[in-house]
């Protein structure tokens, strides 16, 4: 189903021409974390985990060798979150993860519509898991 009234621009019937442009990337820097960068600081940053609230919790699935969360990571489900929804963050900077780094930008991107920024951790944590020194959290 398609929501033809949330379409913003001009709706044209037939074969459309675009014309030819040139990509150009350019790095992008301050946008991601690393592992190292977030157990170090991991307290003084508003970590956010995207997954679904049984894997914040920690429940045992098939998906998480070690089931958990990074201490301290409030859950902000990457369905559940709205634009409104993420101004209940608490103050300070955001970093984000989920399970491989994918569902976490959903957060960053409603953070971003809401007029705040916030960090990928690419990682995620299928990254945090296989490092046994990291700490772990669970709620079950």
């Amino acid at each position: 189903m398609v929501d033809l009234a949330a379409w913003h621009g001009p709706l044209v019937g037939g074969a459309e021409v675009i014309e030819a442009a040139t990509f150009a990337a350019r790095t992008s820097e301050g946008d991601t974390i690393s592992r190292d960068a977030l157990a170090e600081h991991r307290e003084q940053l508003v970590v956010v985990d995207a997954r679904l609230e049984p894997r914040w919790r920690g429940e045992p699935n098939p998906v998480d060798r070690v089931p958990g969360r990074i201490p301290g990571a409030l859950n902000a489900p990457w369905n559940a979150l709205s634009v409104e929804s993420t101004q209940s963050l608490p103050a300070g900077d955001v970093v984000a993860y989920c399970g491989s780094g994918i569902t976490a930008c959903v957060v960053l991107h409603r953070l971003h519509l809401a007029g705040r920024e916030g960090r990928l951790y690419p990682g995620s944590w299928s990254e945090w898991e296989q490092y046994p020194e990291l700490p772990v959290e669970r709620s079950t």
